[in-house]
């Protein structure tokens, strides 16, 4: 089998020819230490340019990773000490939001104490507006009882017009002679109240005023009378009077409430 040389390619005997020690490459001696100086004779064991590369190689990068190994031995003190001062401000800032979580809490908590206070206030007015409205409907209700009764009351009311107006009359005995005139017996019993009307004019006598009879019973019975005699005057009445007589009208209280409030409601259109 021949051999060539792997440097010059040329034929290599077998007293020549020199072989790397981990590869089947095989060449002149003289081409080998030409090619590799740091080989010096032949009993040092030569390697090829390629194997000495990857010789060098692996070579490197173990010194490399023993490097790194003795590195990482070297420097691991330094690493737990930056993950224990990380901790450490992580629960720093662990401990600050939970002071500021309380804190917030707190403020939440007032806030709602606040509205409590608020609601409870606000409940108190509703209340109060509530009482109100059922007072106004108390009161509303009296002036509705109030306006039957005045109703009621005037229609025992009888409105006597006509009668002169005198310097110290005496109404109630007026009222009751008006009333035997017509043929109705009336006590002053019967009488709630009788007075004139409106305010006292000046001189007096220059217009009378009409006189108001509140009785408690019978109002009916002498305005039927009034109207079966038709005509009742101030004859007899009125004692020492130089004034001629004139006539009484007699209406119902009720009645002559209307009449005055429609008057006043032509007079304001």
């Amino acid at each position: 089998m021949t051999t060539h040389c792997c440097v010059c390619g040329k034929f290599v005997s077998m007293s020549e020819c020199l072989k790397c020690s981990k590869c089947t490459l095989k060449g002149h001696r003289s081409c080998m230490f030409n090619s590799n100086p740091d080989t010096k004779s032949a009993a040092t064991p030569w390697l090829c340019k390629n194997c000495k590369t990857k010789t060098n190689v692996t070579k490197n990068m173990s010194a490399a990773g023993s490097e790194s190994s003795s590195g990482s031995v070297h420097s691991s003190p330094r690493l737990c000490d930056a993950e224990e001062l990380s901790v450490a401000q992580n629960i720093t800032q662990l401990r600050e939001e939970f002071c500021n979580v309380t804190r917030e809490i707190s403020l939440f908590r007032q806030e709602m104490s606040r509205l409590t206070v608020l609601l409870n206030e606000f409940s108190s007015r509703i209340e109060r507006v509530e009482n109100q409205e059922s007072l106004r409907e108390k009161i509303t209700e009296l002036k509705q009882e109030l306006n039957e009764r005045d109703r009621l009351s005037l229609g025992c009311d009888i409105v006597l017009s006509g009668i002169p107006e005198e310097e110290g009359e005496n109404v109630m005995h007026l009222a009751t002679a008006m009333a035997h005139k017509i043929g109705v017996g009336l006590e002053e019993n019967d009488v709630v109240f009788t007075e004139r009307l409106g305010l006292r004019r000046k001189p007096v006598g220059q217009k009378s005023r009409a006189i108001i009879l509140r009785l408690l019973l019978r109002p009916d019975e002498i305005l039927h009378s009034a109207r079966v005699r038709r005509y009742v005057d101030t004859t007899g009445l009125i004692l020492n009077s130089d004034k001629p007589p004139s006539r009484i009208y007699l209406m119902n209280g009720l009645r002559a409430m209307i009449n005055i409030y429609f008057l006043w409601r032509n007079r304001q259109q």
